[in-house]
């Protein structure tokens, strides 16, 4: 299952994988706007749960660009990062929490 949708700077790609590997179907993160945002200075999630999660931002090639941990209380987060290095193209954002793994697919354009 993947959804698009394009904002003014960026056009985002939310995918679900198979279930051996990722899956958002039993997630933390809730199912309507999981990923509210992705830019190269914040990542904007929408959690169902509290607590202490993992995110890690990779390359198109699976390449790990940067991995934070964050404490996060339900609901709208906003995660600070540094990507302002980052050239145009597609990455991946995976966000780990209490054993549920779930990853998204952006491309950033500006």
């Amino acid at each position: 299952m993947s959804r698009f949708w394009v904002t003014n700077f960026f056009v985002f790609v939310q995918m679900a994988f198979a279930a051996d590997s990722v899956t958002a179907k039993d997630s933390f993160v809730s199912q309507s706007n999981a990923m509210l945002a992705f830019s190269r200075t914040k990542i904007v999630l929408d959690l169902k749960i509290s607590g202490r999660l993992e995110v890690n931002v990779l390359t198109a090639k699976g390449q790990k660009i940067q991995s934070l941990q964050v404490e996060a209380v339900a609901g709208k987060n906003g995660v600070e990062w540094n990507g302002n290095f980052l050239p145009r193209g597609s990455y991946f954002v995976c966000i780990s929490q209490k054993g549920n793994d779930s990853c998204y697919k952006w491309t950033l354009y500006e």
